[in-house]
């Protein structure tokens, strides 16, 4: 048994790592070292799948973590759980919620690129959603006004019909 191999029946590689310690609410790592945490979590985006492996565990807690979300205090914690949110929400929000694109906008202003192109595809396609929506909203709002506008006409211009 040697230091560097604590245990020779198993190999090192086929240990299991340890999970690195997740800050309760307000309580733990401070901002600059939550920073230490982001290239491990988001180096796994390097890959095809949609949610970094780090954060695959938090998948059955998603609807918990939205809920959690939404009594933090405003902070540097809650803008970093939103870009979390906002990665997890990739396959488990519900289709048509835009969720990655809501807590995205909630959420810290850092790289989107650093959390992988998966991501900033899906981001890409809510983003023209939203657009879209928005479009056939406004032009919903501009042909209402056009009536408004005629029939406000035709009631103070007496003889123009």
């Amino acid at each position: 048994m040697s230091p560097e191999n604590p245990s020779p029946a198993v190999p090192a590689e086929s240990r299991p790592k340890a999970m690195p310690h997740v800050p309760r609410h307000g309580k733990g790592k401070k901002k600059d070292e939550k920073k230490d945490d982001d290239p491990e979590i988001r180096s796994a985006t390097s890959s095809m799948t949609s949610v970094p492996k780090p954060l695959k565990f938090l998948r059955p807690h998603f609807g918990t973590l939205k809920s959690y979300f939404e009594t933090m205090p405003e902070s540097e914690l809650k803008k970093y759980m939103a870009d979390i949110l906002s990665v997890l929400a990739l396959t488990m929000s519900i289709e048509g919620e835009r969720e990655s694109l809501k807590y995205r906008l909630l959420g810290s202003e850092g790289d989107i690129g650093s959390w992988g192109h998966e991501y900033v595809r899906n981001l890409a396609g809510q983003i023209a959603q939203e657009f879209q929506k928005r479009q056939v909203a406004l032009s919903l709002m501009l042909e209402f006004l056009n009536h408004f506008v005629l029939l406000l006409y035709l009631r103070l211009v007496p003889g123009f019909c």
